[in-house]
C-alpha cells in the first residue's frame, strides 16, 4: 500500500507539471469571449460577492463598492474613446500626438499612414490612425492635451463597467482552486488505479479552466488599466466650422455666396497648378499640329500651282 501511494504522488507531481505547461501554452490563445460553464449559476442583476482573498486576481485602481457582507472591492471600468479630428501641419500634429503618448505613460498599439502632399498637379491629403493605449488614470490629460494640438472634429467616449463578470471569474477560480486542492487530496489517497485514473482527468480539466480564467483576468487588467484612444486625423487646407445653422435669409445668401466664391477661387487655382504641369505636353502638341498644318498647306499649293501650270499648257496648244 505505502509503494502504491508513493507512485501516486509521483504520477500526481508529473500531472500537475505536464497539465500547468500544456495550459499555459493554450492560455495565451484563449479569447474572452469564454462560454461560462458557471453561467447559469449567476443571473444578471444578482449582487456579486467579492473574494475573501481575490486580491492576486484584481489589483487595478477603480472606485470602490461595497457589497452586502460590508467588504469592498474596485469597480472594473474600461473606458474607450473614438477621436476623429484634423490639422494644417499634419508632421507637427504627428510629432506632438506620438510624444504625448510617451509623456502620458503610454504607447501605440497600431498605426497606420495613406496618402501623399502632391500628385500630377491634385492635391492629396494625408491620413493617420491610430490605436493608442493611455493608463486610465492619464486619460483626461492626455484628451486635453490633445485637444490643444490638433482640431477635433467628432469625439465619442464609451464605458464599460465589467465589475460583475470580473469577480465572477474570481469567484470561479476560488471554487476550482478548493477543488484541486480536494482532488489532490483525493488523488494522494487514491487505493485502486482506476479511481487514479479518474481522479486525473478531473484533475487535468480542472488545471485547464483555472488557467484559461487567470488569462482573461489577465486581459481585463490590461484593459482596466490602460484606456483606449482610437484616433483618425487628417491633413486639410482649412478647419471644419463649427457654425450653428443661419437664422435669416440674407445670412443664408451671405454664407452660399462666400462658400461659392471660396469653391471659385480653390477652381482657378486648380486651373492654373494644370495648366503648368500641362504646359510641355500643349507646347508639343502644338508645334506638332502647326508643322502638319504647314505640311498640308504647302501641299495643297502645289496642287493648285500644277493645275494652273497644266491649264496654261493646254490653253497655248489650242
Amino acid at each position: 500500500m505505502k509503494k502504491l501511494r508513493t507512485v501516486a504522488l509521483l504520477a500526481l507531481f508529473a500531472l500537475l507539471l505536464s497539465a500547468l505547461a500544456a495550459c499555459g501554452a493554450k492560455g495565451e490563445n484563449s479569447t474572452i469571449d469564454h462560454d461560462y460553464q458557471y453561467r447559469d449559476e449567476y443571473e444578471i442583476g444578482e449582487e456579486t460577492k467579492a473574494p475573501s482573498d481575490g486580491s492576486n486576481y484584481y489589483n487595478t485602481p477603480g472606485a470602490e463598492q461595497e457589497n452586502p457582507d460590508g467588504t469592498s472591492f474596485g469597480r472594473k471600468i474600461i473606458r474607450t474613446v473614438n477621436i476623429t479630428a484634423e490639422t494644417k501641419n499634419f508632421d507637427n500634429a504627428i510629432n506632438l500626438i506620438e510624444t504625448n503618448t510617451n509623456l502620458q505613460g503610454g504607447y501605440i498599439e497600431k498605426s497606420g499612414m495613406t496618402g501623399r502632399s502632391y500628385s500630377k498637379g491634385s492635391y492629396f491629403t494625408r491620413r493617420a490612425t491610430y490605436k493608442i493605449r493611455i493608463p486610465a488614470e492619464n486619460l483626461d490629460a492626455f484628451l486635453a492635451q490633445l485637444g490643444d494640438t490638433i482640431n477635433i472634429v467628432d469625439s465619442q467616449s464609451t464605458v464599460d463597467d465589467v465589475s460583475t463578470k470580473y469577480y465572477d471569474i474570481v469567484s470561479r477560480l476560488e471554487t476550482l482552486e478548493a477543488e484541486r486542492t480536494a482532488l489532490t487530496n483525493m488523488y494522494a489517497s487514491a487505493d485502486t488505479v482506476e479511481y487514479m485514473l479518474q481522479i486525473q482527468k478531473r484533475l487535468y480539466d480542472v488545471i485547464e479552466e483555472i488557467e484559461s480564467y487567470k488569462t482573461m483576468l489577465r486581459f481585463y487588467d490590461n484593459q482596466v488599466a490602460y484606456s483606449t484612444v482610437n484616433l483618425s486625423i487628417e491633413e486639410v487646407i482649412e478647419y471644419t466650422e463649427k457654425v450653428q445653422e443661419p437664422a435669416t435669409f440674407g445670412e443664408r445668401i451671405s454664407r452660399a455666396f462666400k462658400e461659392s466664391w471660396k469653391n471659385f477661387t480653390y477652381g482657378c487655382q486648380d486651373f492654373a497648378v494644370w495648366l503648368v504641369y500641362a504646359l510641355p505636353t500643349l507646347l508639343v502638341l502644338a508645334v506638332l499640329g502647326g508643322c502638319i498644318a504647314l505640311i498640308v498647306y504647302l501641299s495643297m499649293r502645289k496642287s493648285i500651282s500644277r493645275k494652273k501650270t497644266g491649264r496654261g499648257g493646254d490653253d497655248e496648244k489650242k
